[in-house]
C-alpha cells in the first residue's frame, strides 16, 4: 500500500468533514461525538492505481472516501466506482476475521481517505457502548442499502438475459421454420438442395 498518512486529524478538519459530508455513518450520533470520532481516524493519501484494499487480505479497516475516486476490481475487472463520501470496507470491521472479496484502487490522481480501524471501534465499544451501537446500526443500514442495490442489479441482468434468451429462441424458431420450408420445397421438387 503506497500512501502518505497522518495519524489522527485536527478538530477543525474533523468539523469541516462532518459539516460538508453529512456521512450516514454518524446518523443519530451527537455532532460533538461524531467530530471526536473523526479525529480518531488516520488520514491517508493515495495516487492513481495505488491499492487501498487488496482482495484476499484480512480486512480490519473501514475507509471513508474524502476526495477523489476509488474503483472496485474483482478478478481484475472494474465492477464499481466510489466517489467522495463513500464508505468502503465495512465488512472488515463488522467481523473479527474477514478476507476482502475485492480489490479497491485509487481511481484518480489524488485520493484522500480516513481510516477507522477495527481496534479503534473495539475501544469505542468499551468506552462508549451507545455510540458503538449507533455506528453498527448505521453500518447495518448501509449494508442493507448495498444489498438492495446488488439485488436490483442482479435482477436487471437476469431480465436482460431472459430477454436475450427469448430473442435467441425466436431467431432459432425462425431459422428452423426456414429450414423446414427449404426441405419441403426440395421434397416437392420446387427447389434443389
Amino acid at each position: 500500500m503506497d500512501s502518505d498518512f497522518i495519524d489522527g486529524i485536527s478538530e477543525e478538519f474533523a468539523k469541516a468533514i462532518y459539516i460538508e459530508m453529512q456521512l450516514s455513518l454518524f446518523d443519530d450520533i451527537d455532532p460533538k461525538t461524531a467530530i471526536w470520532l473523526l479525529q480518531q481516524c488516520t488520514r491517508k493519501t493515495f495516487s492513481l492505481d495505488d491499492t487501498i484494499m487488496m482482495e484476499g487480505e484480512e480486512g480490519k479497516d473501514l475507509v471513508l472516501l474524502l476526495s477523489g475516486e476509488a474503483v472496485i476490481k474483482v478478478g481484475g475487472a472494474t465492477v464499481y466506482k466510489f466517489e467522495k463520501g463513500a464508505i468502503i470496507g465495512e465488512s472488515g470491521v463488522a467481523k473479527k476475521t474477514f478476507r476482502r472479496n475485492a480489490t479497491v484502487l485509487a481511481g484518480s490522481s489524488k485520493v484522500q481517505v480516513l481510516v477507522i480501524t477495527q481496534e479503534k471501534l473495539s475501544d469505542i465499544r468499551i468506552e462508549m457502548p451507545e455510540v458503538f451501537t449507533e455506528i453498527y446500526m448505521n453500518l447495518l443500514n448501509m449494508a442493507i442499502e448495498k444489498l438492495g442495490f446488488a439485488n436490483d442489479t442482479i435482477q436487471q441482468k437476469i431480465e436482460a438475459g431472459a430477454e436475450k434468451d427469448s430473442e435467441n429462441l425466436e431467431l432459432t424458431r425462425e431459422l428452423e421454420h426456414k429450414n423446414w420450408l427449404r426441405r419441403l420445397a426440395v421434397t416437392l421438387g420446387f427447389s434443389q438442395a
